[in-house]
């Protein structure tokens, strides 16, 4: 701020000084730096009195909102600076502004004269406030002759004509103002608040697409350009749908029915064991089975992640109250309530009745990844157990599994556990369990231990307990990381498909895509997982699929490409060739020379292709 734009600026805020209250007041301290003789010192104070002035300008009562039914005014003024412009209605009780703007000169323009200045002011308040004027009658108020001169010639050149062209859309009436009547414009001109870049400092993005001879739809078009590196990195910033719509249809069919074959992507990734037993479980359903004569077709399987302490329960179906009722039962009023549960995506688990019991309880929940079942492989573990187990028990219709439940869960929890070379009864109870055989034998009373030796024993065996569930977990991981391959480097927006277990009615599963798609990652929410979603050109709807997928699961997206070759190559060749063919018709076919061979390239992806034939007169 210096002593020249303070007077402008005292002459804009004192244009309005009708509409602010105390207004001598608020600017006083302005006012007394231009006094004669008065020393330039501009403090906090001075700064709090502009903001405060400001802050009224731009507000109401000074500032209005735009009325429809009122009369619109536009004042414009130009300078060697910028363009300034204000929008003003009149309620009766004097215009008051309802919007300001202006901007500066770019290089060209600062070489225009004063008269073409006047005139680009008009022009482009105009198209600025093209919403407020278009369709309906209103006033231009200039201090400047220019722009009627400019309306009423009949001969112009250059961009007047231009100019005029754009403002018959406009249906308004030029009115000459004094210079000493235009002061908010003429001062917004002088300051004016945007700077316009010139074409050198900007940063032009141009992109041209080359239509192949055989063509491309509109939905592959955009698919295309969500698959270019460049565009990419466009379409990831601005976070903006492609223009058009992807049918799946453009998936190249190979790519979508080959089996994942070769070594499995990603290392793995071992849940760490908790410190204390039930702190983790994971639980999932089996089944179905034949119904027994309770109704009973499922089992739901709750395991803890620290003890292997099982948890069953026959069930009819896999609806969410069931799943509820049992975790109450037989997991927080009997073990007490866990931190966490690791669940597949069943309907049961997913489901607002289990998000809002889960909360109840305050227990954070984990998916696992979609078709993934590795994510909780413990309790897939035990249900395989569980289903050797029942062959042991289950009469010979399969309708009587249900009874046998409670006996072939005890089996396995009184089972020595391999991993940690304990029974889950022992970690759970603190105590070896007691069979039936071993109350037909005399035996001696032992001394019982103090609460101290029993808490720190307890306590020394869960933790050897833990640190061996961590030991032979970076063994097998160091055993099974050798036969896998490291998970790949996805970006944000990179084009993937995934894969899914193909089911149809009413067709063969052999003949059903492997793989879906495709998809842009959104981010890498672990070290083997990502986060994908729909692409933009392909949502129908504000709601769209995104979810986590494990890089086992992925596979790269490449669209169609037209075929690759040289063109460079053998152009001439063909011309030349044909050219001589034709100058000597009568020439024995043993006499001519022979034709070079169709030039052969080998394509992004490896396939060997060539030029086609009809294609040998075309010169890109």
């Amino acid at each position: 701020m210096n002593l020249k734009s303070l007077r402008g600026f005292l002459g804009l805020a004192s244009y309005y000084r009708r509409f602010v209250s105390d207004f001598a007041a608020l600017a006083h301290p302005l006012h007394a730096l231009l006094k004669k003789n008065s020393e330039w010192r501009w403090t906090e104070r001075h700064e709090g009195a502009k903001n405060s002035i400001i802050e009224h300008l731009t507000t109401a009562p000074v500032l209005a909102h735009f009325d429809d039914a009122l009369e619109v005014t536009i004042q414009t003024d130009a300078s060697q600076t910028g363009l300034g412009a204000v929008l003003t209605q009149d309620a009766g009780e004097g215009h008051r502004p309802v919007t300001f703007i202006s901007r500066g000169l770019s290089d060209t323009e600062t070489r225009y004269h004063a008269n073409e200045l006047e005139c680009l002011a008009v022009m482009w308040a105009l198209k600025k406030l093209r919403t407020y004027g278009y369709g309906r009658h209103f006033f231009v108020k200039t201090d400047s002759s220019a722009v009627k001169w400019m309306m009423g010639k009949k001969d112009l050149k250059g961009k007047f004509v231009r100019w005029v062209l754009e403002l018959q859309e406009f249906n308004f009436t030029i009115e000459h103002l004094k210079g000493t009547d235009n002061i908010v414009a003429d001062t917004l001109s002088r300051n004016p608040v945007e700077v316009l870049t010139t074409a050198q400092d900007s940063e032009t993005i141009c992109a041209t697409v080359r239509e192949p001879e055989m063509g491309f739809a509109s939905r592959e078009l955009a698919l295309l350009q969500q698959q270019d590196g460049q565009l990419r990195k466009i379409f990831v910033a601005l976070d903006t749908p492609t223009p058009c719509k992807i049918s799946q249809e453009f998936v190249i069919r190979g790519k979508t029915h080959k089996h994942a074959i070769g070594q499995v992507v990603g290392k793995l990734q071992p849940i760490e064991p908790p410190s204390a037993p039930f702190e983790l479980i994971g639980i999932d359903h089996l089944g179905p089975f034949k119904p027994t004569a309770s109704g009973h077709r499922h089992i739901i399987v709750a395991i803890d992640y620290l003890s292997k302490w099982a948890e069953v329960a026959a069930v009819p179906d896999t609806s969410t109250q069931f799943v509820t009722s049992f975790l109450e039962t037989n997991v927080v009023f009997r073990h007490g309530t866990p931190r966490r549960i690791i669940s597949d995506q069943g309907t049961a688990f997913t489901s607002q009745m289990f998000a809002e019991w889960v909360a109840r309880w305050n227990v954070k929940h984990i998916l696992a990844t979609a078709e993934h079942p590795e994510t909780n492989g413990l309790v897939e573990r035990v249900n395989r157990t569980l289903t050797l187990a029942f062959c042991a028990f289950v009469n010979e219709d399969h309708t009587g599994w249900d009874s046998h439940l409670s006996a072939a869960t005890y089996a396995i929890n009184t089972a020595r556990q391999a991993t940690t070379e304990t029974t889950p009864f022992e970690l759970v109870n603190d105590r070896a369990p007691v069979l039936a055989i071993e109350n037909l034998f005399p035996w001696p009373v032992e001394q019982q231990e103090s609460h101290d030796v029993f808490s720190s024993r307890v306590s020394d065996l869960r933790t050897s307990v833990r640190l061996r569930i961590l030991k032979k977990q970076r063994k097998v991981k160091e055993r099974v990381d050798r036969t896998r391959r490291p998970e790949p480097e996805l970006r944000r927006g990179d084009l993937v498909l995934v894969r899914r277990k193909p089911r149809k009615k009413n067709a063969t599963k052999t003949f059903l895509p492997k793989f879906v798609g495709p998809f842009q990652v959104v981010r890498k929410v672990s070290e083997t997982t990502y986060l994908v979603e729909d692409l933009p050109a392909n949502r129908k709807r504000l709601t769209y699929r995104s979810f986590n997928a494990h890089c086992c699961q992925l596979r790269r997206f490449h669209g169609r490409t037209d075929a690759e070759w040289d063109e460079s190559v053998s152009v001439e060749a063909d011309e030349s060739s044909s050219s001589s063919s034709s100058s000597n018709p009568s020439t024995s076919e043993s006499e001519e020379e022979p034709q070079p061979a169709t030039p052969i390239t080998i394509t992004r992806v490896g396939r060997r292709t060539k030029r086609p034939g009809w294609l040998k007169d075309y010169d890109p």
